[in-house]
């Protein structure tokens, strides 16, 4: 990693800007200069390290190794660096960040890993709310959101996190009875039923599930309906039945052991969650180191689970 800590701090803002969007076009927009002086900023500070940070690839930018090495500590450095203006200042819109999150989403998926965000960033004031209702950001005071769809948000910017995986899962209890071998098996289990997604193009029901499986002479109408994806995961947790779960809301219970899923294969789809922001070209640092962090978290999920998201 080189050291930049004799740098100029305009080239580096360049930099980390640049690499954030990997757009010079977009870094110029949020940092209001021609995409032509984002241009010669780089080549300036490439110059003057002797290192190589990006790579063209397809008209697209690609950062090399050792630019992507550096780049989490250099955005981190430039959150502490807001934050301590803020401060001084004493205006806290510089240092709280308040994320709107679906209640099944932030209690299965968010809640589990936020600790890890405020130990690697107590400057950061977060604040969490939970609604499965659209966010208005205009009057919400809400900085972001993480939304589950096909990411075709209107008058937002929507940033792809993770894709809808779906498959059934239910208790260990029910698979060591050995009434759970096959997939023909569930006609003589409880079907669970998350309302919530009913209505959900993105969503998988038992009907669809049969279909597509070819599992015959199942009552797929039958079983309790609940109105809460976390509700029904606590069911199947609970033996009540089995439930279709979603990657991203069961990846806890499965690696606990609550939950297991008695059948191999996943089912996707066109949807999947995304963080969704203001359509701003200048979004605030904090909005973009907590995306990362998201992101980060998505990956490591995918490295440790027994199933990937996509």
């Amino acid at each position: 990693m080189f050291d930049t800590s004799r740098l100029p701090l305009n080239a580096l803002r360049v930099f980390e800007s640049v690499a954030r969007h990997l757009s010079c076009t977009k870094a110029a927009e949020e940092l209001n200069v021609s995409p032509a002086a984002v241009s010669q900023q780089l080549r300036a500070l490439e110059a003057s390290i002797g290192v190589v940070l990006f790579h063209r690839k397809n008209r697209r930018l690609v950062l090399t190794s050792e630019a992507e090495r550096c780049i989490p500590e250099l955005t981190e450095g430039f959150s502490r660096l807001a934050a301590a203006v803020g401060n001084l200042r004493g205006d806290q819109s510089h240092t709280r960040l308040t994320v709107s999150v679906a209640p099944s989403f932030g209690l299965k998926w968010l809640m589990p890993r936020l600790h890890r965000f405020y130990e690697a960033h107590p400057e950061i004031d977060l604040w969490v709310s939970s609604t499965p209702a659209n966010v208005n950001f205009s009057k919400d005071k809400v900085d972001l959101a993480v939304r589950f769809g096909s990411g075709k948000f209107p008058e937002v910017y929507a940033i792809p996190l993770m894709p809808l995986t779906l498959f059934p899962v239910c208790s260990p209890k029910l698979v060591d009875e050995g009434r759970l071998k096959v997939m023909d098996d569930v006609r003589h289990h409880v079907l669970l039923h998350d309302e919530s997604v009913a209505k959900d193009r993105g969503s998988l029901s038992w009907a669809r599930w049969c279909q597509v499986n070819k599992v015959r002479g199942v009552d797929t109408d039958r079983g309790p309906r609940l109105d809460h994806s976390y509700l029904v995961i606590d069911a199947a947790i609970a033996g009540r039945g089995i439930a279709m779960g979603r990657s991203a809301l069961v990846i806890d219970d499965i690696r606990a052991g609550r939950l297991v899923k008695p059948f191999a294969g996943v089912q996707t789809t066109e949807f999947g969650y995304y963080v969704v922001r203001p359509d701003n070209p200048r979004p605030a640092m904090k909005i973009g180191l907590f995306t990362s962090w998201l992101k980060a978290q998505v990956a490591e999920d995918e490295k440790s689970a027994d199933f990937r998201f996509t």
